[in-house]
């Protein structure tokens, strides 16, 4: 088995498709790094020189409103008489350089919910475009034929490929990852910011969940492509549940439907949980006897537990269908 692993590595090793694909899923990662720390940056000499020329022009601008009160105190709505005290009075106010200089500050916890989940997605997307690439380029050639002429245990073969792809995905995976986190605490530790214990440990263990998903995500392509023995399908499946899934459960579906979306459950799965709004029950706005926390709820919530129950079951019914259909089916 350990001889199957090691060949299908070295043929992911020469897949150019998967190689471009498992550049982009390091490149992105330190660019969307880079991005952050850009606009988290701290203000500068120069920063503070461009607000004070910005104050100065704004103290110009109520000087000329000033003047124009004065010429014409009626159109502010002031008595020609009380021109001279109450324009001025009325449009001057105080303008303080500082407040042209809003900088985002980097906070490390709060972008495990905005740039590292847009990390993970990317990361996960591109690692199952190499899975279902890698595959789906064995069965277009008709080189999988070839291949089990020297190994004909086909469920064997199978497993092999699953695995090479999904130790593609946790190496990648870690690279992308750990380059991205690592940046973010270094940048943070620069600027004075060091994060606490407890953030240091929710990225850990937020980072291995992702890592589940990442592999989860490699090996669903793979499974999903050798099923239907097309890339193309597998991706327009993959399109459809992005698109029309979201219209049906967001639009068209119940509240309590999210819990059964692809999205839903990746988040819980990534973040630990994840919240939704919910109608309560219609009595709930009438009833005589106040608001009951336990019936009148308005958000569910759904953990990581529950996530990671659903992507589980979701990939064991593929890969069983796709090994099953891969050792019974014909191979051209």
């Amino acid at each position: 088995m350990m001889r199957l692993v090691g060949v299908e590595l070295t043929r992911l090793r020469w897949r150019r498709a998967v190689l471009l694909l498992v550049g982009a899923a390091i490149v992105i990662p330190l660019v969307i790094l880079a991005v952050r720390a850009y606009e988290t940056r701290p203000v500068s000499d120069g920063d503070r020189a461009d607000a004070e020329v910005l104050a100065e022009e704004q103290r110009g601008y109520i000087e000329q409103d000033i003047q124009r009160c004065l010429r014409r105190p009626g159109s502010y709505g002031i008595a020609p008489d009380r021109a001279a005290t109450q324009c001025e009075r009325r449009l001057t106010y105080t303008v303080d350089p500082g407040d042209f200089l809003y900088r985002e500050q980097l906070r490390v916890g709060a972008e495990r919910s905005n740039a590292g989940l847009a990390v993970v997605a990317v990361v996960a997307v591109l690692m199952l475009l190499a899975g279902t690439t890698y595959v789906g380029h064995d069965w277009n050639s008709g080189s999988m034929s070839n291949q089990l002429l020297f190994e004909t245990r086909r469920l064997r073969v199978w497993a092999a490929k699953a695995v090479a792809v999904g130790l593609l995905a946790l190496v990648v995976g870690t690279v992308a990852l750990g380059l991205f986190w690592g940046g973010l605490l270094a940048f943070a530790q620069g600027r004075g910011l060091d994060p606490s214990g407890q953030v240091v440990t929710d990225i850990a263990q937020q980072l291995g969940r992702s890592l589940l998903v990442v592999v989860g995500a490699a090996v669903g392509g793979y499974a999903l492509t050798t099923l239907f023995r097309s890339t193309v399908v597998t991706i327009g499946i993959l399109f459809g549940v992005a698109v029309a899934g979201g219209v049906l459960f967001g639009a068209l579906l119940p509240g309590d439907a999210l819990r059964y979306e692809p999205t839903t459950n990746a988040l819980a799965l990534v973040k630990g949980q994840t919240t939704w709004y919910v109608d309560p029950p219609d009595d709930c706005a009438y009833s005589t006897s106040g608001f009951d926390p336990g019936r009148c709820v308005t958000e569910a919530r759904l953990t990581q537990v529950g996530g990671a129950v659903y992507y589980a079951v979701l990939l064991g019914v593929i890969g069983a269908g796709s090994a099953a259909s891969y050792r019974r089916r014909d191979v051209p």
